[in-house]
């Protein structure tokens, strides 16, 4: 369950990103995850969006990672929402997903997630609980999810606001994607926030988007190589490229071909 567009994009969750975004073709919202998950889970199929490595729904996902688990315990779910950051214990993305998840009537986990970064017994435990939700809670994980990113502080909705403020009142579905793939990369705020580029980036007409995005794309393709998230930096360039190579076909709507067609590039 959940590893299909028509599994997870019913109705209410549909309705969530459209109102977010404006898209309401169920394809071209899987087009943009399709994209994310090629540098998040060197994913070359369209039919694996939503399944993780272990072969199950990436909204189920949780793992204390090996290389950063101390400082940001498990990271969970489909944006990779951690139970902590710079080792601070409540500080990750997760815990107000736990708090909308139980406001929603999900299970309680906002107690769990705590104490991750160096109890790793605790972390294990934590991950089969999210292995194992079913049901109601499982449904309302995978909304909740959703919703977070397309709410204040989520990214797909501070993507979406930031083009708005830059000049692009309805920017395109690569739009979208490449700034909500820098977002998800090199995270909101910092030297290389990309938000903060396009609050210092407007553009004086909506029909400068592709001029827009070009110049951001080009600065992505250089900031991710500073953000010690792409292991080695060639891996950043490549990420901005396939962006690139979309606009230059004038793939704005993210026609699957197109997308499956820039996505084969080699993850060092």
């Amino acid at each position: 369950m959940y590893t299909t567009p028509q599994q997870i994009f019913i109705s209410k969750n549909r309705k969530v990103l459209t109102k977010c975004t404006g898209i309401k073709s169920i394809d071209t919202i899987t087009a943009i995850f399709f994209l994310l998950s090629k540098p998040e889970h060197n994913n070359q199929s369209w039919d694996n969006t939503f399944i993780s490595s272990d072969g199950k729904s990436v909204f189920f996902y949780a793992e204390r990672l090996k290389y950063d688990g101390p400082q940001r315990g498990v990271t969970i779910g489909l944006a990779g929402f951690t139970t902590a950051n710079s080792g601070k214990d409540a500080w990750g993305d997760f815990h107000p997903l736990a708090t909308r998840y139980k406001r929603m009537g999900g299970v309680d986990l906002t107690r769990l997630a705590r104490g991750l970064t160096t109890n790793t017994k605790k972390a294990s435990e934590f991950c089969r609980k999210i292995h194992r939700l079913k049901g109601k809670d499982a449904d309302l994980f995978v909304r909740a999810q959703l919703k977070c990113l397309c709410r204040p502080g989520g990214y797909i909705y501070e993507a979406v606001d930031a083009l708005k403020h830059a000049g692009i009142p309805s920017p395109t579905p690569l739009t979208i994607a490449a700034v909500v793939d820098t977002m998800i990369n090199q995270g909101i705020g910092g030297t290389w926030c990309p938000k903060k580029w396009l609050e210092q980036n407007p553009v004086t007409s909506p029909k400068r988007e592709s001029a827009l995005l070009r110049d951001f794309l080009r600065w992505k393709r250089v900031s991710a190589t500073k953000n010690h998230h792409n292991s080695p930096p060639r891996n950043g360039e490549k990420r901005s490229d396939m962006f690139l190579e979309l606009l230059d076909m004038g793939s704005t709507d993210l026609d699957r071909a197109a997308c499956e067609r820039v996505v084969t590039w080699k993850m060092l």
